[in-house]
């Protein structure tokens, strides 16, 4: 796979992968890709094969406005980054697709002098990230779900 981030020109096929693989409607996706595309800090990385989207991945360099992580993760919040969403098509699913995007973003933090990275997740995701070395800090509650914290500090 190769991954990149995002170009003006992905737009329209990512709106539609983001429908498809995590059920974004597409005026919500069409708001976000463009905010992550003007907002400094903001990056969505993409995996293509053979020249289709097939994974994307929204990172921030700092993300601390959420008193429920704060309580969770204390000062560490304002000094580590925020994988806000990954996702990979149904077809291209358990084929370490998912993970390239989690190595990519990691590398990519890396070279912002950011020590680590931290997101939320639900339950049926856990194995992902505790797969790529991510550590369970703690959950909390969102509309009636809970969520699972993992963070990640690189060396």
């Amino acid at each position: 796979y190769i991954i990149r981030k995002i170009k003006t020109s992905d737009l329209e096929e990512l709106v539609k992968l983001m429908q498809i693989a995590d059920y974004r409607p597409d005026h919500w996706s069409v708001h976000i890709i463009k905010k992550y595309l003007i907002k400094k800090g903001h990056y969505i990385l993409i995996a293509l094969n053979k020249n289709k989207i097939i994974g994307y991945v929204g990172l921030k360099d700092i993300e601390n406005e959420d008193e429920r992580i704060r309580k969770i993760l204390g000062d560490l919040v304002d000094k580590i980054g925020c994988l806000e969403w990954i996702a990979v098509h149904p077809d291209y699913r358990n084929r370490g697709v998912a993970s390239a995007l989690l190595r990519a973003s990691e590398t990519m933090i890396k070279k912002r002098k950011i020590t680590g990275l931290w997101l939320d997740c639900r339950k049926k995701v856990t194995q992902l990230y505790e797969k790529n070395n991510y550590l369970l800090k703690g959950n909390y509650s969102q509309d009636k779900s809970l969520k699972y914290v993992f963070v990640k500090i690189f060396n």
